[in-house]
Parts: structure tokens; C-alpha cells; sequence
């Protein structure tokens, strides 16, 4: 993953997180859960491919992980986000793809931590 790509990775999730009311702080707080997330996978695929054949050829993946703790201890909940792309208007996009992943983040964190 280039830094490139993970700059619009994390750009998509703090948008996400930031729809959702949940507030990104850019140091831990000693007050707030800490969120710690692991891009085990980044396949952007080939947009023209997918536009052309329709068929799978060129999909675009994503998988992640996401671990929360609270402030109290070193115990925390545990998720897996994974998202593709393998067809849509001019081929699908990635961002899309990332864009979905954050609104599943924010679903999972609104329920391990409210």
C-alpha cells in the first residue's frame, strides 16, 4: 500500500467516523477507547478491466482489522472489515469500496463502545 493510498484509506475513515458523531483524536486521550486498525490487504485492481469484462476481471479489494480498548484495561472487541469491488458505473472504485468500510467501522465502534 503506498502512502498515497493510505492517506485516502485513513481520509475515508475519519470522514465516516466523522458522520457517524464520533470524534477522531489525533493523540490518545486518557478518557477515550483507543482504536487501533491493520490493513491486512490493499488490491486497488484494474478499473478499465472491470469497466471492460463485467466478469470479476480486475476487483478491487480491501481487508482490515479493528481492535478497541477502553481506557481501563488491555481488553478490547475485535472486528473484521472486508469490502470489494468488481463491477459499476466506469468500472467501480476503490473509494467506494473504503467508504463502506468506514461506515462499517462506525457501526461496530458505536456498539463496543456506547
Amino acid at each position: 500500500m503506498s502512502a498515497l493510498q493510505m492517506q485516502s484509506f485513513e481520509t475515508a475513515m475519519r470522514l465516516q467516523l466523522d458522520h457517524a458523531g464520533i470524534t477522531v483524536e489525533p493523540e490518545p486521550s486518557a478518557h477515550a477507547p483507543r482504536v487501533v486498525g491493520n490493513v491486512v490487504r490493499y488490491e486497488p485492481g484494474i478499473r478499465a478491466l472491470r469497466f471492460v469484462t463485467h466478469y470479476g476481471f480486475g476487483t478491487g479489494r480491501v481487508n482490515s482489522t479493528w481492535d478497541v480498548f477502553d481506557e481501563r484495561s488491555d481488553a478490547g472487541a475485535r472486528c473484521t472489515i472486508d469490502g470489494s469491488v468488481s463491477m459499476g458505473t466506469f468500472g467501480g472504485s476503490i473509494d467506494d469500496v473504503q467508504e463502506k468500510i468506514g461506515k462499517e467501522l462506525a457501526r461496530f465502534l458505536k456498539g463496543a463502545i456506547w
